[in-house]
């Protein structure tokens, strides 16, 4: 055998080396091909949304390896004639024909999730707005009750210094204040329009809310009338105060209330932090252009971007060479700049949702 070799040429004894690579080279590709087809399969049949951090990491490992394959078959082919090139690839295309489902499939998980996430997270601003609503409601019906007594002994007081009553008689006038103001009712909360809290829940979410509970303040009706006997003596000074200071009670009232209210709707607004059903779920929408293959598609994209240059220039990606921008860099431009301003509308042109 070794005589054999002996007698052939430098050539052949080459081909012989590269047929013995090649066999070597396969079987290392065809292993290769082998371990991602498993792979790929244990992906696809996980369908539960909690699998997703598995199937993710599992498509790490499936493009890492369709990465290595990939190397393998490159450090063969650079030394083969085309004519073997071909072949070797068959290898890669295959593997890659396995990963787009297991990207599909990653995607529709992610998106999955996404859904569940926003509907979480909806749950708990309507939650937060909820509860910033009724004590609001609460702040409101007791702004609203001390402004009718405040204006109740107010206008009695008034008509007693109008009428002269005389200072024996403002202990009855007293009594009789305290029992009208007990008659008064409290305002009911205006209800709240509720899309994602169910009844029970709602139920139970308002019983957790500290309501407003109805006190008359008897101490406030007798300081009151404890200075008549001097207001007496000069009516109508006491008179004008007692309008002006009335009326300046209430407005303080109202200010402290908005004050409260706006206070409570901001908080209602930036402390809601709910706990996602799973993090690492993100998904990215984007408009991109329906790009029909015509000229009339071709001069509308022309014309948007010339119109639109100053606003566009910043989404333009990285340009090497200005004589060589394209036709698709514009409509990418267009797109990312849509993707910012969904409302904007360009003539002739259709933009869709792209998600990844």
């Amino acid at each position: 055998m070794s005589n054999e070799l002996s007698t052939l040429t430098a050539t052949q004894r080459g081909w012989l080396a590269l047929e013995a690579k090649k066999a070597n080279t396969f079987a290392e590709l065809q292993n290769m091909e082998l371990e991602i087809q498993v792979e790929a399969a244990s992906i696809l049949i996980c369908t539960s949304i909690a699998e997703l951090p598995a199937v993710q990491e599992k498509l790490k490992q499936v493009k890492e390896k369709l990465a290595t394959l990939k190397d393998c078959r490159l450090q063969f082919t650079r030394i083969l004639d085309e004519k073997l090139i071909d072949p070797s690839m068959q290898f890669e295309k295959r593997s890659a024909l396995l990963l787009e489902p297991c990207i599909s499939h990653e995607l529709s998980l992610r998106c999955q999730v996404n859904k569940k996430n926003d509907e979480v997270a909806a749950k708990a601003r309507e939650i937060s707005y909820f509860n910033s609503h009724f004590t609001n409601e609460y702040f409101r019906i007791a702004t609203i009750f001390r402004q009718e007594c405040e204006l109740l002994v107010s206008t009695t007081y008034i008509e007693c210094l109008e009428g002269c009553l005389p200072v024996e008689h403002t202990i009855e006038i007293c009594n009789n204040l305290l029992e009208r103001l007990e008659k008064i009712e409290l305002q009911k909360p205006v209800k709240f329009q509720r899309n994602l809290i169910g009844d029970d829940e709602a139920k139970s979410l308002f019983l957790l809310i500290p309501p407003y509970i109805k006190k008359v303040d008897e101490d406030f009706v007798l300081e009151k009338f404890s200075m008549y006997a001097n207001d007496l003596e000069n009516s109508l000074a006491a008179i004008s105060h007692e309008k002006v200071s009335s009326q300046e009670k209430i407005q303080q009232q109202n200010n402290e209330l908005q004050a409260e209210q706006a206070t409570n709707s901001i908080r209602a607004q930036t402390e809601v932090a709910p706990e996602l059903i799973m993090t690492g779920a993100k998904i990215k929408k984007t408009l991109v252009l329906k790009f029909n293959n015509d000229e009339e598609t071709a001069v509308n994209v022309i014309l948007a971007f010339m119109k639109n240059w100053s606003v566009l220039k910043p989404y333009l990606s990285r340009i090497t060479s200005w004589e060589k921008l394209s036709l698709k860099q514009m409509a990418d431009a267009l797109g990312k700049y849509a993707t910012d301003r969904p409302t904007i509308v360009f003539q002739g042109l259709v933009f869709v949702e792209k998600i990844k």
